[in-house]
C-alpha cells in the first residue's frame, strides 16, 4: 500500500484474484492511522475461502473476522478507513514460501 495520491481503483480490488486456501499478506508500511481491510474483505474472503489475512499495519471491524471465524493478523485495529488516504501499488499471486 502506498499513500493515495491518484485514483487507480478500489483499494480492495485484488481479492477476486485470490485463490482458494491462500493468505493475502498486506504491507502499508505499518501504517497505524488508516486501515487496509475491513468487513467487506473479510466477508469476501471468508466466501472465497481465503486461508486468512497477514498486515503489516491496521484492520478495522474485527468483530466480523471473529464472527465469520476468519483470522486476521495486524498491528492492530482502528476506524479510520484507508479510502482516500491509502491505495494499492502492486498485488502479485501465486508466491509462496516463508518470510
Amino acid at each position: 500500500m502506498i499513500p493515495d495520491t491518484e485514483q487507480k481503483g478500489s483499494v480492495g480490488d485484488y481479492i477476486d484474484d485470490v485463490p482458494p486456501d491462500s493468505v493475502v499478506v498486506i504491507d502499508s508500511d505499518g501504517t497505524l492511522d488508516a486501515t487496509v481491510w475491513g468487513d467487506l474483505l473479510t466477508t469476501v474472503a471468508k466466501k472465497r475461502k481465503v486461508g486468512g489475512t497477514v498486515i503489516n499495519g491496521v484492520c478495522r471491524d474485527s468483530s466480523k473476522s471473529l464472527e465469520l471465524d476468519y483470522p486476521i493478523f495486524s498491528l492492530g485495529n482502528i476506524m479510520r478507513t484507508g479510502k482516500g488516504r491509502l491505495q494499492v501499488d502492486k498485488y502479485e499471486t501465486g508466491k509462496t514460501g516463508l518470510f
